[in-house]
């Protein structure tokens, strides 16, 4: 939503301009990486103190796990939608 300031009818259109401007300069010269999945469950297994078996529930025998942090396998469409996005409620055994 614009302000309308007095005599200044073309300010809305103003900023829209700016805030394209400022857009385009951002994504070219700060462009914001994809996020990489693996990357993300090594950081949920760092900081929260898990190992690679608590994945298995979320991607399977512990053969597929190794293969998946190790690249060697790609992170089913399925599994990086659906359960992945629940291993974030994972929590250490060895919290307190």
């Amino acid at each position: 939503m614009f302000v309308r300031f007095i005599g200044t009818h073309d300010e809305p259109e103003r900023l829209e301009v700016l805030a394209l401007l400022v857009e385009a300069y951002e994504q070219r010269h700060f462009p914001i990486e994809q996020p990489d999945p693996i990357a993300f469950l090594e950081y949920v297994l760092e900081t929260r103190g898990l190992e690679p078996a608590d994945l298995e529930p979320f991607i399977g025998a512990p053969g597929k796990v190794a293969a998946v942090m190790k690249r060697q396998l790609p992170l089913s469409f399925s599994v990086s939608s659906g359960r992945i996005g629940q291993v974030h409620r994972l929590q250490s055994q060895h919290a307190g």
